[in-house]
């Protein structure tokens, strides 16, 4: 699991009194699955559905994956996600049998770019510019930690986040990496301070 799984599976233990032994490693998950009990896979957000589609796939015992053993067989899988984006919510399920379920589903209106499509108006007309002038400037120097120094890569993840999702979206427990790095990542020099830390 990642780090925020752990912290879920935390909250979940102590606030829907869920019993440790009820928590599972992928091997067993998948011994249960194929003997007809059905498992949930849980976790805070999901922003593209990599995560979920990687475990998906993973080798959980020899060569056997969920994915694999989906194929032949009948497992009742869910997936329940905190928030997920409307387009991992859709490659998840085009991909899997997976039930997914999410408390908050976010459209692109939750994106940089939905700015001149927002709710009030931007107070300045040309607001969509504006951002994209400022993160121009800004996203060449931000630095990441060793955790997301793949964030490197391409010079528009720099600007727009993992994949280029462009999202203005953090949650008190974590910030995902689809969110404008702007936000979360260190700048040039020490006396830049994000204005959220990804954990």
């Amino acid at each position: 699991p990642t780090d925020s799984a752990f912290a879920i599976t935390r909250m979940v233990r102590q606030h829907l009194y869920v019993p440790e032994d009820r928590f599972l490693n992928l091997h067993d998950a998948l011994e249960r699955a194929e003997q007809g009990t059905p498992v949930v896979f849980v976790d805070d957000v999901t922003i593209t559905g990599d995560q979920f589609m990687q475990t998906w796939g993973a080798p959980a015992r020899g060569s056997d994956s969920f994915k694999s053993v989906a194929a032949n067989a009948r497992l009742e899988v869910a997936c329940i996600y905190l928030v997920a984006t409307a387009s991992a919510r859709r490659r998840i399920e085009e991909a899997s049998p997976v039930r997914l379920y999410t408390t908050h589903c976010l459209d692109d209106s939750n994106r940089y770019d939905s700015l001149p499509r927002r709710q009030p108006p931007p107070l300045v007309p040309d607001a969509l510019q504006m951002v994209e002038s400022l993160l121009d400037r800004h996203a060449p120097t931000l630095r990441f930690r060793d955790d997301d120094s793949y964030m490197t890569k391409d010079a528009m993840w720099r600007k727009l986040g993992y994949k280029e999702r462009g999202l203005l979206f953090g949650m008190e427990s974590n910030v995902p990496d689809g969110t404008l790095p702007i936000f979360w990542a260190d700048g040039p020099s020490d006396s830049w301070i994000p204005l959220v830390r990804r954990t």
